[in-house]
């Protein structure tokens, strides 16, 4: 397995536990204390919010917010997701306010050029304009 693919699935397998120690990554993985030490050290350098405890009955935790693993879309997939997300705009009492934002601003800006383009096309034809996800 190449590391990338073991730094993915090791962020889907970390963030599955509420806690955990390198000895129990190293016997899942089949690899050595040092090389998920190594692993983990790389993990939070990249933005993954692991934090240690020391002593006795210590190992790794996340924090509360924690990454999600990438996730493919394809671009109608991407588009209808994006859509979606905007529609809470329509409704006056929904709780996900800055958090929504936040996801729209990056999903918009990870797209492609092209499904950008298409995306505002579509919100110009329904009369609507993204001045929150426009960074111009």
């Amino acid at each position: 397995m190449q590391k990338s693919q073991r730094l993915v699935q090791m962020i889907m397998r970390i963030n599955a536990k509420k806690s955990f120690t390198v000895k129990e990554l190293a016997d899942e993985f089949g690899l050595s204390s040092r090389t998920i030490t190594r692993d983990l050290q790389e993990l939070s350098e990249l933005g993954v919010p692991i934090y240690s405890i020391q002593g006795r009955g210590g190992g790794y935790k996340l924090l509360q917010e924690r990454l999600l693993p990438p996730i493919s879309f394809s671009e109608s997939e991407a588009i209808a997701m994006f859509f979606a997300l905007q529609s809470k705009d329509y409704f006056s009492s929904v709780p996900f306010g800055e958090g929504a934002d936040s996801a729209l601003h990056k999903f918009y800006h990870y797209l492609p050029a092209d499904v950008r383009e298409q995306i505002d096309r579509l919100n110009l034809a329904a009369g609507k304009r993204c001045p929150n996800i426009r960074s111009n």
